[in-house]
């Protein structure tokens, strides 16, 4: 398909993160009071405990000017977590309703590592989001201890989804397999690959098909 052109699609996510830094350049303009004794008068409004509290680097900004961004944004990640479940049911179904073998033994590793990665991604990245952002756009009430939870499972996504990584992608895990082998000195077996061919009359099976043989 001519919309699933890799030139293309490069394009359409390289201008959504142009116009989402736009975006944030702008909020963060009109979001962020410009004149500090208005800072200090907004901190003071909002609690006593600012009066005595003087900090240079102090950034206060009002929930009423990010609110309604807030409200947007909850919206918006509510969609992408859809769009994500939607995409794991489509990779489900092509696995289920894959027409030969060869292909699905093919595809299955591939479609289970995205899968496992889309899944990472919504419990790790956009379900803190989506509760950090229900919480400032509907001002739950004690739910700081929660964001700052939410945003310790954020900044342990790079680490979890790296192991994943080195789990669920073959050429990754029989690398990392072959090292810790290696380190610990374990006998490593020897892997041949013969290439057979396959009668022209069996037109439902791939041409080239290699089967892996384990010698001692």
């Amino acid at each position: 398909m001519k919309y699933l052109d890799l030139r293309i699609v490069t394009f359409i996510a390289s201008g959504i993160n142009l116009a989402a830094y736009i975006a944030l350049f702008f909020l963060a303009f009109y979001s962020f009071p410009q004149n500090l004794d208005e800072v200090r008068l907004q901190e003071i409004k909002y609690d006593s405990f600012f009066e005595n509290f003087h900090e240079p680097s102090l950034i206060f900004i009002p929930i009423e000017n990010i609110q309604w961004v807030a409200i947007l944004a909850f919206f918006i990640v509510l969609l992408l977590i859809g769009l994500a479940f939607a995409v794991v049911f489509v990779f489900i179904n092509l696995v289920l309703s894959s027409a030969t073998v060869t292909s699905t033994k093919m595809q299955k590793p591939l479609i289970v590592s995205s899968i496992i990665q889309i899944s990472l991604t919504c419990g790790f990245v956009l379900l803190p989001i989506l509760f950090i952002l229900a919480a400032l756009a509907f001002q739950i009430p004690n739910s700081a201890g929660w964001c700052t939870f939410c945003i310790c499972i954020i900044c342990s996504y790079s680490v979890i989804d790296f192991v994943a990584t080195l789990y669920f992608v073959a050429p990754y895990r029989r690398f990392v397999k072959k090292l810790i082998d290696k380190i610990l000195k374990r006998p490593q077996q020897n892997e041949v690959h013969v290439i057979t061919k396959i009668p022209s009359q069996a037109k439902s099976v791939r041409v080239d098909v290699f089967v892996s043989v384990i010698t001692n």
